[in-house]
């Protein structure tokens, strides 16, 4: 149990302090803090088998209803402090709904749908009748008791024997940082390298960014360590490129299609960044592409195999 613990209550929460916070000031039960653990362990960029995701687990149908997004650029599932606000919501309105913090963790499990229907059937919402009834499925049924053994535990921990750090929510920096809205490609290790901020920290603070690049022409919020935000902003107004890119010059039969799919970027951001209307490029023009990822140079493949035009058919009636 002491090597769990230690694994769960040390670097694997780097952002509890935020979540116990946040708790705190929608007046809800703080030991629902350790729900993360029995959902993901802690990590932030858990995959469950059923496609699952973050350290909340949202499932890709449920996000619509608290404005997250997953798009080729981000996946807002594993910011935890998107993910954050959004579990709470959910639970919150479960609870109201449901009446109990029992069914509401039973419902952020199996669906508000199938606790109603449970209660339908059960002609209670008592979650510990519903359970003893059957009405409430294995899983769900498992889920509540393991959640309140998990939080048991490691809010006693004097008490089982287990040593671990408190977070400081005062000063910890999942609580203090600063932001800056952008609307262009920022490549975080460009930015790292042009500012006085470790990559490192740039990465903590916006683990969404599926490239470690924000998103172009729409708005980002892009989160900096407390103090820094003066030197991007200023960094931001000069003409340094931000982003690095792939220069490619083209050659005889290349497409946008065959670099974008080469390079691992869509047709349309070589479009945008190159201001090509169309599909049309040219023999010798040099072509920015960003740089997503490490790839060699494009090169179309060779066709080496030989037609055979020899021998002769005879034409018959059929033909």
């Amino acid at each position: 149990a002491s090597d769990w613990s230690s694994d769960v209550c040390s670097s694997d929460l780097p952002y509890r302090a935020y979540i116990q916070k946040s708790l705190e000031e929608a007046n809800m039960p703080t030991c629902l803090q350790y729900l993360p653990v029995i959902e993901s362990g802690y990590k932030i960029n858990a995959l469950s088998k059923s496609g699952a995701k973050g350290i909340w687990q949202f499932m890709m149908n449920s996000i619509s209803p608290y404005g997250m997004k997953v798009n080729m650029w981000l996946d807002e599932r594993i910011d935890p402090w998107i993910s954050t606000q959004a579990a709470l919501k959910k639970l919150q309105e479960n609870y109201e709904i449901l009446g109990s913090w029992e069914m509401a963790l039973a419902a952020y499990n199996s669906g508000l749908g199938a606790m109603r229907r449970a209660i339908k059937n059960g002609e209670t919402d008592n979650y510990w009748e519903l359970c003893e009834k059957g009405f409430i499925r294995p899983e769900s049924k498992n889920y509540v008791p393991k959640f309140i053994a998990v939080a048991t535990i490691l809010s006693n921990k004097e008490i089982y024997g287990l040593e671990f750090d408190e977070v400081d929510k005062e000063n910890d920096k999942s609580v203090h940082f600063d932001t800056i809205l952008v609307s262009r490609n920022i490549d975080l290790k460009v930015l790292s390298e042009k500012s006085s901020i470790s990559y490192e920290d740039l990465r903590y603070y916006n683990p969404s960014l599926v490239y470690g690049i924000t998103p172009p022409s729409i708005s980002y919020q892009l989160r900096l360590p407390e103090g820094t935000k003066e030197q991007v902003d200023q960094l931001m107004k000069t003409s340094i490129p931000l982003v690095k890119y792939h220069i490619y010059t083209v050659k005889s039969g290349d497409s946008i299609y065959a670099l974008a799919r080469h390079y691992g970027v869509p047709e349309s951001e070589i479009q945008r960044v190159n201001k090509i209307n169309g599909t049309t490029i040219k023999i010798g023009q040099r072509l920015m592409i960003p740089a997503y990822k490490e790839v060699s140079e494009f090169s179309r493949p060779q066709n080496t195999e030989k037609i055979d035009f020899s021998g002769t058919y005879t034409v018959t009636d059929s033909d």
